[in-house]
Protein backbone atom coordinates (compact mmCIF):
# COMPACT_ATOMS: atom_id res chain seq x y z
CA UNK A 1 0.00 0.00 0.00
CA UNK A 2 1.07 3.68 -0.42
CA UNK A 3 1.02 4.14 3.46
CA UNK A 4 3.51 1.04 4.51
CA UNK A 5 5.79 2.55 0.97
CA UNK A 6 5.66 6.19 2.83
CA UNK A 7 7.06 4.46 5.67
CA UNK A 8 9.78 2.45 4.41
CA UNK A 9 10.90 5.39 2.40
CA UNK A 10 11.88 7.08 6.22
CA UNK A 11 13.24 4.13 7.93
CA UNK A 12 16.03 3.51 5.01
CA UNK A 13 17.57 7.01 4.95
CA UNK A 14 17.67 6.61 8.68
CA UNK A 15 19.13 2.97 8.70
CA UNK A 16 21.48 4.12 6.61
CA UNK A 17 22.60 7.03 8.48
CA UNK A 18 23.19 5.30 11.06
CA UNK A 19 25.04 2.46 9.28
CA UNK A 20 27.28 5.15 8.50
CA UNK A 21 27.79 7.28 11.60
CA UNK A 22 28.16 4.40 13.68
CA UNK A 23 31.96 3.63 12.82
CA UNK A 24 32.65 7.57 13.15
CA UNK A 25 30.95 7.31 16.70
CA UNK A 26 32.50 4.66 17.86
CA UNK A 27 35.98 4.65 16.67
CA UNK A 28 36.10 8.00 19.08
CA UNK A 29 34.77 6.35 21.83
CA UNK A 30 38.07 4.34 22.34
CA UNK A 31 40.14 7.80 22.31
CA UNK A 32 38.37 9.55 24.57
CA UNK A 33 38.48 7.04 28.15
CA UNK A 34 37.28 9.16 31.10
CA UNK A 35 39.71 8.95 34.32
CA UNK A 36 37.79 6.60 35.78
CA UNK A 37 38.36 4.18 32.77
CA UNK A 38 41.27 5.29 32.59
CA UNK A 39 43.02 4.59 35.91
CA UNK A 40 40.69 1.32 35.87
CA UNK A 41 43.39 -1.40 36.64
CA UNK A 42 45.39 1.62 38.95
CA UNK A 43 42.18 1.64 40.99
CA UNK A 44 41.18 -1.74 41.66
CA UNK A 45 44.93 -2.46 42.32
CA UNK A 46 45.16 0.16 44.98
CA UNK A 47 41.90 -1.60 46.83
CA UNK A 48 42.93 -4.66 46.82
CA UNK A 49 46.03 -3.43 48.67
CA UNK A 50 43.55 -1.71 51.27
CA UNK A 51 41.83 -5.39 51.60
CA UNK A 52 44.93 -7.01 52.15
CA UNK A 53 46.34 -4.31 54.73
CA UNK A 54 42.73 -4.12 56.79
CA UNK A 55 42.85 -8.21 56.75
CA UNK A 56 46.14 -8.18 58.79
CA UNK A 57 45.89 -8.92 62.24
CA UNK A 58 48.32 -9.39 65.40
CA UNK A 59 49.22 -12.79 66.68
CA UNK A 60 46.21 -12.54 69.09
CA UNK A 61 44.17 -12.31 65.33
CA UNK A 62 42.85 -8.74 65.75
CA UNK A 63 42.86 -6.96 63.08
CA UNK A 64 45.69 -4.44 63.01
CA UNK A 65 44.28 -1.47 61.88
CA UNK A 66 41.56 0.83 63.16
CA UNK A 67 38.66 1.95 60.42
CA UNK A 68 37.09 5.15 61.43
CA UNK A 69 34.71 7.36 59.51
CA UNK A 70 33.99 10.74 61.48
CA UNK A 71 30.47 11.33 61.75
CA UNK A 72 30.82 15.10 60.59
CA UNK A 73 31.99 13.13 56.90
CA UNK A 74 30.43 10.05 56.36
CA UNK A 75 32.13 9.52 53.52
CA UNK A 76 35.76 9.99 54.80
CA UNK A 77 36.69 6.64 55.83
CA UNK A 78 40.25 6.25 56.84
CA UNK A 79 42.10 3.20 58.46
CA UNK A 80 45.10 3.56 60.88
CA UNK A 81 47.14 1.66 63.58
CA UNK A 82 49.29 2.85 66.27
CA UNK A 83 53.13 2.17 66.15
CA UNK A 84 54.62 2.03 69.43
CA UNK A 85 53.73 3.78 72.80
CA UNK A 86 50.71 5.40 73.08
CA UNK A 87 50.29 8.04 75.33
CA UNK A 88 46.38 9.16 76.28
CA UNK A 89 46.76 11.10 79.10
CA UNK A 90 48.63 13.49 76.74
CA UNK A 91 46.79 16.36 74.46
CA UNK A 92 44.63 15.52 71.81
CA UNK A 93 44.18 17.93 68.39
CA UNK A 94 40.99 19.63 67.53
CA UNK A 95 39.76 20.07 64.23
CA UNK A 96 41.26 23.45 64.91
CA UNK A 97 44.04 23.21 66.16
CA UNK A 98 47.68 23.51 64.62
CA UNK A 99 49.92 20.35 64.92
CA UNK A 100 53.22 19.72 64.54
CA UNK A 101 53.99 16.22 63.13
CA UNK A 102 57.15 13.84 61.92
CA UNK A 103 56.22 12.11 58.55
CA UNK A 104 56.57 9.99 55.39
CA UNK A 105 54.23 9.65 53.15
CA UNK A 106 54.22 6.43 50.26
CA UNK A 107 52.04 5.05 47.87
CA UNK A 108 50.65 1.49 48.23
CA UNK A 109 53.57 -0.25 46.18
CA UNK A 110 56.28 1.77 48.71
CA UNK A 111 57.20 4.36 46.44
CA UNK A 112 57.83 7.19 48.45
CA UNK A 113 55.85 10.55 47.59
CA UNK A 114 57.26 13.58 50.65
CA UNK A 115 58.33 13.35 54.21
CA UNK A 116 58.77 16.07 56.76
CA UNK A 117 60.30 16.62 60.01
CA UNK A 118 58.38 19.31 62.50
CA UNK A 119 56.20 19.87 59.71
CA UNK A 120 53.46 22.66 61.59
CA UNK A 121 50.02 23.10 60.18
CA UNK A 122 46.78 23.94 61.00
CA UNK A 123 44.20 20.90 60.70
CA UNK A 124 41.16 23.08 59.05
CA UNK A 125 43.90 23.78 56.20
CA UNK A 126 42.18 23.99 53.20
CA UNK A 127 45.60 23.13 51.69
CA UNK A 128 45.75 19.63 53.41
CA UNK A 129 43.83 16.72 52.09
CA UNK A 130 40.82 15.42 54.33
CA UNK A 131 42.36 12.54 55.91
CA UNK A 132 45.05 13.76 56.92
CA UNK A 133 43.46 15.88 59.31
CA UNK A 134 41.49 13.26 60.30
CA UNK A 135 44.04 10.76 61.01
CA UNK A 136 45.77 13.18 63.83
CA UNK A 137 42.78 14.08 65.32
CA UNK A 138 42.80 10.20 66.55
CA UNK A 139 46.22 10.68 68.01
CA UNK A 140 47.61 12.53 71.13
CA UNK A 141 50.87 13.95 71.92
CA UNK A 142 53.96 11.28 71.97
CA UNK A 143 51.70 9.30 69.24
CA UNK A 144 52.62 6.89 66.24
CA UNK A 145 50.17 5.88 63.50
CA UNK A 146 50.69 4.17 60.48
CA UNK A 147 47.15 5.78 58.12
CA UNK A 148 46.19 3.87 55.64
CA UNK A 149 43.80 6.93 53.40
CA UNK A 150 41.76 5.84 50.28
CA UNK A 151 41.84 8.31 47.15
CA UNK A 152 38.47 10.03 48.14
CA UNK A 153 40.56 11.23 51.61
CA UNK A 154 43.57 11.74 49.79
CA UNK A 155 43.84 13.45 46.27
CA UNK A 156 41.08 11.83 44.46
CA UNK A 157 40.33 11.44 41.00
CA UNK A 158 42.63 14.14 40.32
CA UNK A 159 46.06 13.18 41.73
CA UNK A 160 48.83 15.78 42.49
CA UNK A 161 52.87 15.97 41.35
CA UNK A 162 53.50 12.75 40.30
CA UNK A 163 50.58 11.29 42.09
CA UNK A 164 47.95 9.14 40.17
CA UNK A 165 44.39 9.92 40.31
CA UNK A 166 42.82 7.13 42.57
CA UNK A 167 45.88 6.51 44.52
CA UNK A 168 45.49 4.87 48.22
CA UNK A 169 48.57 6.84 50.43
CA UNK A 170 50.69 5.15 53.62
CA UNK A 171 51.25 7.71 55.85
CA UNK A 172 53.40 7.40 59.00
CA UNK A 173 52.73 9.76 61.38
CA UNK A 174 54.55 10.91 64.83
CA UNK A 175 52.00 13.82 66.55
CA UNK A 176 55.21 15.83 68.14
CA UNK A 177 53.51 19.11 69.58
CA UNK A 178 50.35 20.66 69.49
CA UNK A 179 51.78 24.55 69.45
CA UNK A 180 48.86 27.18 70.50
CA UNK A 181 46.74 24.40 72.13
CA UNK A 182 43.72 25.86 72.39
CA UNK A 183 41.20 24.70 74.99
CA UNK A 184 37.36 24.15 74.52
CA UNK A 185 34.56 26.51 76.07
Amino acid sequence: SHHDNMKLSRIIPTALLVLIAAPVFTGCADDVKTTWEKYADWRNTNEQWIQQQLARTDAQGRPLFTTYTPSYAPSSTIHYRFIGEQHPENLQPYYTSSATVNYTVRLYDGTLIDSAANFTSALNSASLIAGWSIAIQQMHVGDSIEAILPYNVAYGSTGRDGINPYSALRFNIRLVDLPAYETRP
